[in-house]
């Protein structure tokens, strides 16, 4: 995965995710904004899983002043942007970048709150999702909330298909190149692996989450929130 996102053109990204994501800004003002209102310490330490480009961190941190992020991806151009990025906005003392995957965070480490936005879907086997999760629920502390954000759907069902056909319409009336409409197409079963929202929260389920509560849809993107366990849990 990270080879992809490493031969990908960065500094034309943001534009092409604008356009590609419907609700892109929405889904990020939203996220924030349940981060700070769920955040159980204001001072906490946030888990950006796939923190390329840096968009996730830049929203909370402008609600959260006082919230520490750690910068988790593992393409080194992706990583290198988010850096850009936050010192743009002179929070990057309150950042730490690590390249890798959620597996090489130290054992031992917990943090206070999660998120995983537009990633989750280039994970190929369901299994390898579903240790992503656990790995993830592992990392946080008790009641830490979790917001994730991915394609959901099931590729072949009629109700996909239908929301492609509109994303279609509606990313050419964002200027957005015929070819890189096809492209995204093709990527379908290729780099890009959805699963239906069904099994998505059965998958956050399993790994230990709770409360979990669809709070943003744009046709075939989701975002859940949820929690580690019981917050009143001893």
């Amino acid at each position: 995965m990270s080879k992809q996102w490493d031969q990908t053109d960065i500094y034309t990204y943001h534009s092409r995710i604008h356009h590609r994501v419907p609700g892109y800004d929405t889904l990020h003002n939203l996220s924030a904004t349940l981060m700070s209102r769920n955040l159980l310490k204001s001072e906490g330490t946030i888990l950006v899983i796939g923190a390329g480009g840096g968009e996730e961190i830049i929203r909370m941190a402008n609600l959260l002043p006082n919230a520490i992020f750690i910068a988790l991806d593992s393409s080194k151009k992706m990583l290198m942007l988010a850096r850009e990025r936050c010192e743009k906005d002179k929070i990057v003392d309150r950042v730490q970048f690590i390249r890798g995957t959620a597996s090489d965070l130290p054992d031992g480490m917990k943090y206070d709150a999660a998120v995983c936005f537009l990633m989750f879907h280039f994970i190929e086997q369901t299994d390898q999702k579903q240790v992503l999760l656990k790995t993830i629920n592992h990392h946080l502390t008790p009641g830490a909330p979790f917001l994730i954000a991915a394609v959901c759907g099931e590729r072949k069902s009629h109700p996909f298909q239908q929301h492609f056909l509109t994303w279609s319409t509606y990313v050419s009336h964002q200027s957005v190149p015929l070819d890189a409409i096809n492209s995204y197409v093709e990527s379908m079963g290729k780099t890009n692996h959805p699963i239906s929202s069904k099994t998505l929260k059965h998958q956050l389920s399993h790994a230990g989450f709770g409360e979990l509560t669809t709070y943003f849809q744009a046709l075939f993107v989701e975002a859940i929130f949820c929690r580690k366990g019981d917050p009143n849990a001893k």
